[in-house]
């Protein structure tokens, strides 16, 4: 069963616009989404951005939602290093087998697949929301 679920920010939650690279567009589907479970999950971001790309998130309250946010702007740390995942692991408690990643780089959802824990690679909303049905979690 899962209770934790860690986040990408970049590519999943949150887009570059490359007209306008200091503009950002929101997931918002994705984002009141996880509003609504994050009474029944325990949310937590880990994302590979610079310092730009973080404040920017930051100031339209994208953090909000998680109990927790890693930037590896902030910890020195970017994935697909697997120390990357066990600090959020460690930190907060989690257990491998009730925890779910999910990212858009396959080499990251490969790293967190081999420490054991679930994952799923974000293409798009639709493939997501079918993935997330197939976990049980609605």
């Amino acid at each position: 069963m899962i209770k934790s679920l860690i986040f990408d920010i970049g590519g999943v939650l949150v887009f570059k616009n490359s007209q306008v690279p200091k503009k950002q567009k929101v997931n918002t589907l994705l984002t009141k989404f996880l509003e609504k479970i994050k009474r029944k999950y325990t949310l937590y971001s880990l994302s590979n951005i610079d310092e730009e790309f973080h404040k920017e998130t930051k100031r339209k309250g994208i953090y909000k939602v998680f109990k927790k946010n890693y930037s590896s702007y902030l910890t020195g740390i970017e994935k697909p290093n697997k120390k990357a995942f066990s600090m959020v692991l460690k930190e907060n408690k989690l257990n491998l087998k009730q925890t779910l990643f999910v990212d858009d780089k396959q080499d990251n959802i490969n790293v967190a697949e081999k420490l054991g824990i679930k994952s799923i690679l974000f293409k798009d909303n639709a493939q997501f929301f079918r993935d997330l049905k197939k976990l049980g979690i609605k």
